[in-house]
Parts: structure tokens; C-alpha cells; sequence
């Protein structure tokens, strides 16, 4: 019994993460969402080939092979948010999870990153709604 729960720690997880895919970053602790979206990258039609780049990109990064930080950008509503989420939920039985970062904890995110940076894991840092004006 003790062999096969380690065989399985890295994907079925500990801890928080082994009941939870989604969480939130809240004044430096990870917390995880309550009801998070259980989307899937086949309800999004038309993105099929921005989902692909998406889709091989994170699967490097979860094979520990060169991968790149990814932004998405567009008008709200074009499914930025539910791609990545949908990522995730395509990508949980493989380690991945998600950790959203808040405007107001963004001055905390090199701990955050620190704190993941040994973990059996890998980690989307999920950063919405990230506005670029003057005053902000």
C-alpha cells in the first residue's frame, strides 16, 4: 500500500493539491477555490490552432523540456481566461495546477514562486485582468 501511494503522490497529489486543481493566491497563502470551472478545450470553437501552440507549449513545460511564459491578450470575452482554465482541467492527471495571482498580491509573487520552486508539481501562475494605463 505504501509503494503504490508514492508511485501515485504526483498525480493524485497531497496536501491541498490532492483534491484541488485551482487556487488562489491570498495574502501569501494559497488557497484553493471553492467551485472552480470545469471547462474543456472542446467547447471552445474556432481557437483550435491558438489552443495547439498552447497545448504543446504546456505540455513541454510539464515533460520539464524548454518551454516559454505565455501571454494572452485580447477584448474581453474571447476566452483568454477559459483557456487557461481549460488547460488545466486537461492537464490535472499529469501534475498541473493553477495558482491566480491578484492585482493586490502581485508585490508577492516572488514568494510565491519561491514556494513552488521545489514542489513535485508545475504550476501556472494565472494573472487576470492585468491593465497597463498611466495611473496604474
Amino acid at each position: 500500500m505504501y509503494r503504490e501511494r508514492k508511485e501515485n503522490l504526483f498525480t493524485l497529489g497531497y496536501g491541498i493539491y490532492a483534491n484541488n486543481i485551482m487556487f488562489t493566491y491570498n495574502k501569501g497563502e494559497v488557497v484553493p477555490v471553492k467551485y472552480p470551472d470545469n471547462i474543456r478545450l472542446s467547447s471552445h470553437i474556432g481557437y483550435e490552432r491558438q489552443q495547439k501552440r498552447i497545448i504543446d507549449n504546456t505540455y513541454a513545460f510539464i515533460k520539464e523540456r524548454p518551454a516559454v511564459n505565455v501571454l494572452l491578450y485580447g477584448d474581453e470575452g474571447t476566452g483568454k481566461s477559459s483557456t487557461i482554465k481549460a488547460i488545466v482541467n486537461e492537464f490535472a492527471d499529469k501534475g498541473l495546477r493553477m495558482i491566480e495571482v491578484r492585482e493586490g498580491d502581485l508585490l508577492k509573487l516572488s514568494e510565491l514562486i519561491e514556494k513552488l520552486a521545489n514542489d513535485l508539481f508545475k504550476f501556472i501562475i494565472f494573472i487576470d485582468e492585468l491593465y497597463f494605463a498611466k495611473n496604474n
